[in-house]
């Protein structure tokens, strides 16, 4: 199963924050699954860190990676998806993610239930 990981379940899951659901920790180190990150998400905790909301680690790219990790650009044909998004959820970062699950056809992993109320399979 391709999975792709929610921002705060990609922190969550680095930082080994008791936050993060056992069952979500399992499927994520299930070696049969591919587990992507958006380069969205590595926007969003870019902002967050210069406005010192956040911190992460400075080779961020390479923690995750090492971890079997594999990044999902964003482009113009997740873009082209907001169009039509419906406008239930307004933050921007999970909209993208919204956009790109639904676009490639995979599974969005989020303890957000508000993004469950979008026409794509979401794991929680």
């Amino acid at each position: 199963m391709t999975l792709l990981l929610d921002t705060h379940i990609l922190i969550w899951f680095l930082e080994d924050n008791s936050r993060l659901h056992q069952h979500l920790k399992e499927l994520i180190c299930n070696p049969a699954n591919s587990i992507l990150v958006s380069s969205i998400s590595i926007a969003e905790m870019a902002i967050k860190a210069s406005k010192k909301k956040l911190s992460y680690p400075d080779n961020i790219l390479k923690v995750y990676r090492d971890q079997g990790m594999e990044e999902l650009p964003f482009t113009s044909k997740h873009a082209l998806i907001l169009k039509d998004l419906p406008q239930i959820h307004m933050d921007p970062f999970d909209r993208m993610l919204i956009a790109q699950a639904i676009e490639e056809q995979i599974s969005l992993v989020t303890q957000y239930p508000v993004i469950s109320k979008y026409k794509l399979p979401v794991i929680g």
